[in-house]
């Protein structure tokens, strides 16, 4: 009886200390750029169209910031009226662009990150277990590899 006491508490540490290795994946790369999560998950393709989205959208919002400063200082600097007048319609048109984009690399994030947490499974890990089974006649032991 002792040995299988034994054998019982050491099976329950194994399981308790293999649920503590192999906790589940957190999504964080698909908070620190969109598609990474699901490329490193396996799903190529979904992570390659959120990647390639993703950059499509942040290149949009730098060069909108960009083409909006150079349109301010354009219209800061012209001194005659009627062409200040174009010149502030074009900067106006240019300053509401930077937000669109900017609204457009935000859904992008948010959506890809939400389809690494609920649409992208894991990728399976390797796991190692132990298990051990007394009875009162013979005590066996298993050890599995998946990979």
């Amino acid at each position: 009886k002792t040995k299988v006491g034994y054998l019982e508490n050491l099976n329950r540490r194994l399981s308790a200390l293999e649920q503590a290795v192999f906790e589940p994946q957190k999504p964080w790369r698909s908070l620190v750029f969109p598609g990474w999560e699901q490329w490193h998950r396996g799903k190529k393709t979904r992570g390659a169209v959120w990647g390639v989205a993703g950059a499509v959208v942040l290149g949009g919002t730098v060069r909108a910031v960009l083409d909006s400063r150079n349109k301010k200082d354009e219209y800061l600097a012209e001194t005659d009226p009627v062409r200040a007048l174009e010149k502030y319609d074009d900067y106006n048109s240019a300053y509401q662009s930077q937000f669109y984009w900017a609204y457009s690399l935000a859904g992008i994030w948010i959506a890809s990150h939400l389809d690494a947490v609920f649409f992208s499974e894991p990728k399976t890990r390797t796991t190692v277990s132990v298990n051990i089974l007394a009875r009162p006649d013979a005590a066996l032991a298993g050890f599995r590899l998946n990979f």
